[in-house]
């Protein structure tokens, strides 16, 4: 009987520590999907939208803890390397601390667009950035670094004489 109840509370803690915040995921282990609409050419004046996905593939959900309110930033690129968006090649944070709460198996979604505008006709690229962050790991704070999505390159269109 004793060996029984054991076993029940071994099994209970374990299903108590799956269901805690912050359990076990790495977020290096996190994927950042990116998109961009229109795909393949765009033209000076149209509006590009940049879509990424933060995915949780593990059992456990995980909890990151931000210094501002970027989580995802968006970048493009032009074909000098010379930062397009965000303007200035900088960011658009906002200094507040933040959390972001990703349950098991699930994903969030972050958006943002850009204006296109570039006096190349060449490739450029785009690509998300997860932002530099705290994650819990039962009473500590472990300090993480981003990580970057996939890249996307796109064409802009000839302007027309």
């Amino acid at each position: 009987m004793t060996t029984r109840l054991a076993r029940a509370a071994v099994a209970a803690a374990a299903l108590l520590a799956g269901g805690c915040r912050g359990g076990g995921t790495d977020s290096s282990q996190l994927p950042l999907r990116f998109r961009v609409q229109p795909a393949g050419t765009v033209a000076p004046g149209d509006s590009m939208r940049m879509t990424a996905y933060l995915v949780n593939p593990g059992s456990r959900p995980v909890r990151l803890e931000f210094e501002n309110q970027c989580q995802v930033e968006f970048y493009v690129q032009a074909p000098d390397k010379t930062v397009l968006h965000p303007p200035g090649g900088g960011t658009t944070c906002v200094g507040a601390p933040t959390v972001l709460e990703l349950a098991a198996r699930d994903s969030v979604r972050f958006d943002d667009a850009w204006l296109v505008a570039s006096t190349y006709a060449l490739d450029h690229t785009a690509y998300a950035v997860l932002w530099e962050h705290h994650q819990a790991r039962g009473e500590e704070r472990e300090y993480e670094r981003g990580h970057r999505s996939n890249i996307v390159t796109f064409r802009l269109a000839e302007p027309q004489q």
